[in-house]
């Protein structure tokens, strides 16, 4: 049997600190400060059934963890639910049939990243900020969810015969849909009785974060000339999923 390596070993470990970090938000822990001060050596090592002093000599001290752990995390896009998003749209893209409605979009959307465990680090490292690998990968988030969705809201608001409201800019109505995913799926966290489906009549399903999109769309367009021209756009075509596949990449478009 091959022996592991150093490097192998060193992930082994930091992956397990990922496993703890999650393990962590799931216990009432008092004055609990910065999310990675949860996960300490001592832990990390009896998960592993090895000695401390195993880890210390890969890392000369828990901060010196903490600051690989933290990099792990940003490096390895285990954060901002890049894998469950990457599924849900490609899953939407190879069904038969016509391009999915914004409300289905935003339905596979909130299933996905609600009940993703991916997203509660992602809330937790909000307080590391300052540092400037987060600080980038939270921006690197943000343009690849520019990237992928912006031709599908194009799309969508041209199909209905609507345009954006100047000066008002799509950047502006993708920061607001996040802004309300992130907030809705922290509160389905707190109990999945806050974000109860809307009741419709017969229009297929509405989950709370669809029916805020839905809302936005209509705050931030207008109905546009029916005589106009309409752009065309790629929203059914195999360029949107592309975008999708390569989402969290850390090359955005």
């Amino acid at each position: 049997m091959a022996r592991i390596s150093l490097d192998e070993r060193r992930e082994s470990y930091l992956d397990i600190g990922c496993r703890l970090l999650e393990e962590s938000y799931h216990s009432a822990v008092p004055n609990a400060g910065l999310a990675l001060s949860q996960v300490k050596l001592a832990d990390v090592a009896d998960r592993c059934g090895v000695t401390k002093g195993a880890l210390y000599h890969l890392w000369d001290s828990q901060e010196q963890y903490w600051d690989d752990l933290l990099s792990y995390l940003v490096q390895s896009h285990t954060l901002f639910g890049v894998t469950e998003l990457r599924a849900a749209f490609t899953e939407i893209f190879q069904e038969d049939g016509p391009p999915p409605t914004v409300r289905k979009f935003a339905n596979a959307i909130f299933d996905s990243l609600s009940t993703s465990q991916s997203f509660v680090h992602s809330v937790s490292l909000y307080s590391y900020l300052a540092d400037q690998e987060v600080h980038d990968s939270f921006v690197n988030e943000f343009e690849g969810s520019i990237a992928l969705e912006t031709p599908i809201l194009e799309a969508v608001i041209s199909e209905t015969n609507r345009k954006l409201v100047e000066p008002h800019t799509m950047v502006e109505l993708v920061v607001a849909m996040s802004a309300l995913l992130q907030g809705l799926c922290l509160q389905r966290r707190l109990g999945e009785e806050r974000t109860a489906d809307l009741a419709t009549q017969g229009e297929g399903r509405l989950t709370l974060f669809a029916a805020g999109v839905e809302a936005l769309i209509l705050s931030y367009t207008e109905p546009q000339d029916p005589t106009a021209d309409k752009p065309v756009h790629p929203a059914d075509t195999p360029e949107v999923l592309e975008v999708a596949l390569d989402f969290g990449s850390g090359k955005p478009s």
